[in-house]
């Protein structure tokens, strides 16, 4: 029996939500910036289509952000999704994606994700250069799958061919 209600709350904080099959794909969001913004417009706007594509709703339950003070009237979804409590939205959530950018705290928030079973979307170039396949490797050891794709020096077919630098 727990006493302390601060214990009991914090276990039932770290406990992993049931993922249900059938039910909206619950996504939350690291990052409120000009990319974040735009991504939790694209899933507030457009949840119809992309209800459609996917199979199964998706739905915005929180954005992690560092200050909860600021304004973000510019970002146009709803005041109540913000929250400074990243690491507790990381675990209650189906897909976790992130869009602080650097290296700390993005690196704790998406192992945590992954150990918590959640997917994880990013596009962290720094994270990834400095880690390589570390946390998602890190990460697999969880319940969540990595999915890795080399670079490589494939480029687009409609890629432009990149300038050459004159070195003078």
């Amino acid at each position: 029996m727990v006493t302390d209600v601060s214990e009991s709350v914090r276990a039932e904080r770290s406990a992993p939500p049931e993922r249900d099959a059938d039910g909206p794909i619950r996504v939350g969001l690291l990052g409120c910036g000009v990319v974040g913004s735009a991504v939790a417009r694209l899933l507030t706007e457009h949840a119809d289509d992309l209800a459609a594509r996917v199979g199964r709703p998706l739905h915005l339950v929180g954005i992690g952000v560092r200050r909860a003070g600021r304004d973000r009237a510019a970002a146009g979804v709803d005041p109540a999704l913000f929250t400074t409590d990243s690491a507790a939205l990381v675990t209650q959530v189906d897909v976790v994606i992130e869009v602080i950018g650097g290296i700390e705290p993005a690196r704790t928030l998406i192992l945590a994700a992954m150990r918590a079973g959640a997917s994880v979307v990013t596009a962290n170039k720094a994270l990834l250069a400095e880690d390589g396949p570390t946390p998602v490797c890190r990460g697999a050891r969880g319940r969540s799958r990595p999915l890795l794709r080399g670079g490589g020096r494939r480029r687009h077919p409609t890629a432009a061919p990149a300038a050459r630098v004159s070195r003078r």
